[in-house]
Parts: C-alpha cells; sequence; structure tokens
C-alpha cells in the first residue's frame, strides 16, 4: 500500500495502477488495495508466475519510450 501511496502522491492525476507478476494475483493483498484505494482502477496482469515481473517492465518501458520521458 505503501508503493502504490507513493505512486499516488507522485502523480495525482492518475488513477490507474497495472501490477505485474506472481506477487500481483495475491487475493488478500488485492482485496486491501481495493478497500484503500476506492477511486483506482486496478490491473492484474494474468502472468500467474514470475515472468510476469519481465512483462511489467516491458510495459514501463514501453510507456517511457512513447512518453519521452527520460529515467
Amino acid at each position: 500500500c505503501r508503493i502504490i501511496q507513493r505512486a499516488l502522491d507522485y502523480k495525482p492525476e492518475c488513477n490507474r495502477v497495472v501490477m505485474s507478476g506472481g506477487y500481483a494475483l495475491n487475493c488478500v493483498n488485492n482485496y486491501q488495495y481495493l478497500k484503500r484505494f476506492p477511486n483506482v482502477e486496478f490491473f492484474i496482469d494474468p502472468a500467474a508466475h514470475d515472468g510476469g515481473t519481465a512483462i511489467g517492465m516491458a510495459v514501463k518501458k514501453s510507456f517511457y519510450n512513447d512518453s519521452g520521458y527520460i529515467v
């Protein structure tokens, strides 16, 4: 929840969060995210293994390339 809150504080206009990787499929945690952040839309990448982490990194890299954002 702290990481999500930090991201939302950094970009307050953002109300969408994408999570990827094996940890993102934890139903108990996901319920807590929904409860704590009712105005945020969550997308959980359906990769049921830790390869989802690589997918998430590819999505992040693609976003940065498309937006011109430099890390």
